[in-house]
Order: C-alpha cells, then structure tokens, then sequence
C-alpha cells in the first residue's frame, strides 16, 4: 500500500503528527528509517540477559535437551522429549536450535544462549512484522508506534529471552495477519487491487505463515487464522473474498511443509499416525498447561503483564468506540476479540496466552496517536481516563522498580546493585511519560515509556533475576550452566536414551 492509500484509509483519523512531542514521528516514521528504528528498538530491549538469564521452569530446558539430541544423532526427526516419555514436540524450534548450535560451532556443547537465538530472532521479527501489518492500512509513521508498542510489551521481552516457540509463533501469526489484511482490504470499494503476481505473493505468505506456525506450536495458530478469518467474513458479511486466499494452491504450500515431518514422525512411532505421542503435534499453545482462572482473569492479568501498552490504548478508548466501522479498527476487532474469549473460557491460563493479544492491541493504541492535535476537542480524552492510563502506566512501572529493590532480600540473597541503580533510573523517564499521560499527550509519553522499558529489561533481565536464581531454580540453573554433565546423549552418542534428561519436569 502507498502512503497516499494508507493515509486514505485512516478515515476519521488525523495523521498530521503536530501534537506534543510528535517531532521524532516525524523523523523516524519514514519507510526505509521505521524498520531500522524497530530493530534497533528490539535488539535494544532484548539483547540484555539473553546469556544471564536463567531457565525458568522445564519448558526451556526440554526444548533444549531435544535440539541436543538431535545434533548428538544427527537424526532430525526424532523431536521426542528426552524424559523418558514418547511425548513428540512441534520440531520447528528444535530443528532450528540445533541448525544454530551447529552453525556456531560448538555444537550439542553450545552454551544455552546460543540455542535462544531462535526465539530472539523471532521475537524481533514479530517486532518488524507488526509494523507491516499495520502499514496495510496506515503510513510508516503510526505503523512506527504499532511496532514500539509491540516491542515494549512485556510478554515479547520475556519470550525473546527464552528458548521455547512463543515469538517465534508470534512472527508466523503476525505474517498471516499481514497478508490476510491487504488480501481482506482489496475487497472494499475504492480499494486498489494488487497485481497478480502480488495477490499470489500475499497468498503465499498467508499459507506459509499457518505452515510455519503449524511446526512451531501445533495447532495454536491455524486457531487464531482460523478465528480471525470467520470474524472477518461475520463483519463484511461476505465470504466471496476467501476466494483470494486461493485455498487450493495454499492447501498445496501446508501439505507441502508439513505432511513431510508429520508423516516421518508418524511411521518411526509406535502405533503411527494415531498414536499418543504423534497426536501431541496438535496440542498447541492455546491447549497447553497453565493455570486454572476463572473468566475475565486474563484480562485483568493482561492489563499489567502488556505494559505500557493498555495505558495508551486506555487513552483511544472514546475515539475507538466512534469508529468501529472504519477498516483498520474492524480488522484488529477482529483479530482480537475471538482469541481473547477463547482464551478467557478456557479453563487453563497461561501467561504466553496473552502475547497472542499484543500485535492487534498495539495497532488499536497506534491508531490514537496517529491523531495529530491531542489537545483539540472532541479528541482529548477526559479527566478520568487519563488518570485511569497513568495509574495503568504507573502501578506496574513501580512494581517493577520495587521488584529489583527487594528480590535479594525476599530470597535469601544479597540484592544486585547495578540492577538496583538502573532500576530506580528508570523511574526518570518513567515519570516523566507519567505527568504526560496525566495530560492526555499520548505521542508525547511513548519515547519516555520506551526509555523506561529500555532500563528495567536491562535491570530484570541482566543483573537481578541472574542474582536471585540460585536460590529461586538451582536445578535448571545447573543444567544450564554444564550442559554436557546434564544430558548423556551429548557427551556420549553411543549411549541409550533410556537414561531421563536433567530437564525432566
């Protein structure tokens, strides 16, 4: 989409940047510098603790035992947890853990941090496929705000740190989305339709996309596609638009990737195709273990766990509610609001739950500020709502700070000072995104709230979980820390896999 299309397609909304502290949306939303500000953005909050970090539980530590296995065999098929059970993983994140490892060198012996990669990698990609999801309807400059606001969430830092299937998930959802929107906004009058060869190139992504998030997390995102594209089809009251997908050839493109593994994994496992450890390909994330909640439990969790995210869409709240009939506020609706009551009736609750949310959520807030007066009336939002955003701004942000103050003493353990330090540095830029909440200066807050989110990843992730972890997880501390004594595949090919891995749950 042009830029000239893009600013069409905004409607109601004024994308005119002159409100306060819109001055660096102007200088970073152009097409070629946005991307560059996003990656730097994302490797930025992401890069400290991705080496200090310990594991936290065994999800981690089986996927790595799993891609360990596999360099120590050289079978790449074989994605069976290495806990003595016949319970087969999607091997996506496996077979690209081990293909790092192999390519640093190091192999099976590779330190944990070299088989994060993966998930690092994903992480920021979903980063910079968000920004394009949202340039299906908006220029580079409020897409810009869509890919900060994806970044500083707080469940993509944790899982860009971690080597289990949850970004990586991220960015496949996130290309389907993308596709799926510029195929699902040709559709409408006045629309410009892509060429053919680009309406087969988005096609392709799309199906790609599920086929990739097919062998990463099962059936997880086939779920979410699935979910995204029935609400599409109840909003424009039309099906005759899935026709573009071109379903055939795409099926063609799923089989292709998928039935490969699929079928060779079935054949090595004893009762094939229909046996209990190949079914375990189609459990997925949304299925997975979590914690029992009632309804509405997520939401309240997401509410601090998105931070600084639900303060700025807090603040779009009115505007939102007096455009939902325009395309780019239907289409996050109907990206959001299915997979968000689906996972509030499911009886398990799982925090990477909530990262499946992000992306639309972030282009709903971007959508407020690629307003370009705040200040005028009617845009401005009301005493109580900003009040509202900055006490959902605020609580988290001194929860976090006090986290690093007190975590040592809690545990047992002296506290880390430089995480202390940083910390309570990022109270700086934190209250000054603060007072500009309070002001209903939406564009104006972000660069601080980043500035903050910059800090306490660093302060988190680098210096104080590292020096609270021995005491909270020494048994999958020490398996990261001497990979080879924890896992006898490794250390001896020739040895049977009857003995259970030191990732065993």
């Amino acid at each position: 989409m042009t830029d000239t299309q893009a600013r069409q397609s905004t409607d109601s909304f004024e994308v005119r940047f002159s409100g306060p502290g819109a001055r660096w949306l102007r200088l970073l939303g152009h097409r070629g510098l946005a991307p560059l500000a996003l990656l730097l953005l994302a490797l930025a909050l992401y890069l400290p603790g991705l080496a200090a970090a310990p594991p936290l539980g065994s999800g981690e530590m089986q996927m790595v035992e799993t891609a360990r296995h596999m360099l120590g065999t050289g079978d790449l098929v074989d994605t069976r947890l290495r806990d003595g059970s016949e319970r087969i993983v999607p091997p996506g994140l496996p077979l690209l853990q081990a293909l790092t490892a192999s390519a640093s060198g190091q192999g099976a012996e590779a330190p944990l941090w070299i088989f994060r990669l993966p998930s690092l990698a994903g992480a920021v990609l979903a980063v910079l496929l968000s920004y394009w999801c949202a340039r299906a309807f908006v220029a580079p400059p409020p897409a810009l705000l869509a890919g900060a606001l994806t970044a500083t969430a707080l469940p993509l830092g944790a899982v860009a740190r971690f080597g289990e299937p949850d970004a990586l998930l991220l960015a496949a959802i996130l290309a389907m989305q993308g596709a799926l929107a510029r195929i699902w906004l040709s559709r409408t009058p006045g629309a410009s339709s892509p060429g053919l060869l680009a309406a087969r190139g988005l096609a392709a992504v799309f199906w790609t996309g599920l086929a990739g998030s097919v062998l990463l997390a099962g059936a997880s995102g086939p779920v979410v596609a699935g979910l995204s594209v029935l609400a599409l089809c109840l909003a424009a009251r039309d099906v005759r638009w899935l026709a573009r997908l071109q379903p055939l050839p795409g099926l063609a493109i799923l089989a292709l990737i998928v039935l490969p593994w699929a079928l060779a994994s079935a054949l090595r496992s004893e009762g094939g195709v229909l046996s209990g450890g190949s079914m375990e390909l189609f459990a997925g994330i949304l299925g997975g273990q979590g914690v029992g909640a009632p309804p509405l439990a997520h939401l309240l969790f997401s509410l601090v766990a998105m931070w600084p995210l639900p303060a700025f869409l807090l603040l779009g709240l009115p505007m939102l509610f007096r455009s939902t009939r325009s395309p780019q506020v239907a289409f996050f609706l109907c990206c959001l609001v299915p997979v968000w009551l689906l996972i509030e009736l499911l009886p398990a609750k799982a925090p990477q739950q909530a990262l499946l949310l992000v992306p639309a959520l972030a282009g709903l807030a971007a959508l407020l500020l690629s307003r370009g007066d705040e200040s005028a009336a009617p845009h401005r939002p009301g005493r109580i709502l900003r009040y509202a955003a900055a006490g959902l701004f605020a609580v988290p942000l001194i929860a976090l700070v006090a986290a690093n103050l007190v975590a040592g003493p809690l545990t047992g353990s002296w506290p880390s000072p430089p995480g202390a330090v940083i910390a309570l540095l990022a109270l700086m830029p934190g209250v000054s995104a603060l007072r500009r909440l309070t002001r209903g200066e939406a564009a104006a807050a972000l660069m601080p709230a980043l500035g903050a989110g910059i800090l306490l990843a660093a302060a988190v992730w680098a210096f104080t979980l590292p020096s609270v972890a021995p005491s909270l997880t020494p048994a999958p501390a020490a398996v990261a820390a001497d990979p080879v004594a924890s896992d006898p595949d490794v250390s001896d090919p020739d040895v049977s896999n009857s003995g259970a891995s030191g990732a065993a749950p």
